[in-house]
């Protein structure tokens, strides 16, 4: 296992064993782990502000407008579906249910018969 990285959040650093206890990840994915890992921490700091400030702020016309937090919040969202599709690793905390890598390959099945008279 790689050394955790000291620039991430206390619970981003609990994340990052977790995932290395759980799974085994190539340096590949380490890599992907480390940005999923900095977005979720992205993600919290914009949450935080939205907390702070609301989602709205109003512009130097004294009109409401979204604060931008929302859209760093949004794109820190989808950075971190993007990687976990990239390394294959479970959206949900069951296990059993996908592990981690391609997933099996599904054909469709023709039921039909030859040709039709």
């Amino acid at each position: 296992m790689t050394k955790t990285p000291k620039h991430l959040s206390t619970q981003a650093k609990a994340d990052w064993k977790r995932f290395h206890n759980d799974y085994r990840l190539d340096s590949d994915c380490e890599d992907v782990l480390l940005e999923m890992l900095e977005a979720m921490d992205r993600k919290r700091e914009a949450q935080a502000a939205l907390k702070a400030d609301g989602i709205t702020i109003k512009n130097r016309f004294n009109e409401l407008r979204p604060h931008p937090a929302c859209g760093i919040e949004r794109d820190m969202r989808l950075q971190i579906l993007r990687c976990l599709k990239v390394i294959g690793l479970p959206l949900s905390e069951d296990k059993d249910k996908r592990k981690p890598g391609r997933p099996p390959a599904t054909y469709p099945v023709y039921e039909g018969g030859g040709n039709r008279a």
